[in-house]
């Protein structure tokens, strides 16, 4: 028993000392950068992108009407300028409409 209590003593220090040790080298950053790194993962992910897409519109009377897209992105440079293209497939008034 008196083995194990040692076994699992070793075993916690050498775990604590390792984190330790992966906080101390830890990069530092600001929250500046923090959100600037989110937003860049949001929007360049991969080279392109397509997302099939629904939009419910509902107007002031309580009246629904259903939309349906598809949105194609293309990356012009690495991190920086896009590309989009939005076609309608539903409802038949805009069936067709793109830009």
């Amino acid at each position: 028993m008196k083995s194990v209590t040692n076994a699992l003593s070793v075993l916690l220090v050498g775990l604590f000392t390792s984190s330790a040790c992966l906080v101390a080298s830890a990069e530092t950053i600001t929250a500046d950068q923090i959100v600037q790194r989110a937003n860049h993962v949001a929007f360049y992910q991969g080279q392109d992108g397509r997302a099939e897409t629904r939009m419910k519109i509902i107007d002031g009377s309580g009246r629904e009407q259903l939309r349906q897209f598809t949105i194609l992105r293309k990356n012009v440079t690495d991190g920086g300028d896009q590309q989009f293209f939005v076609f309608f497939q539903r409802p038949s008034d805009v069936k067709r409409t793109a830009f």
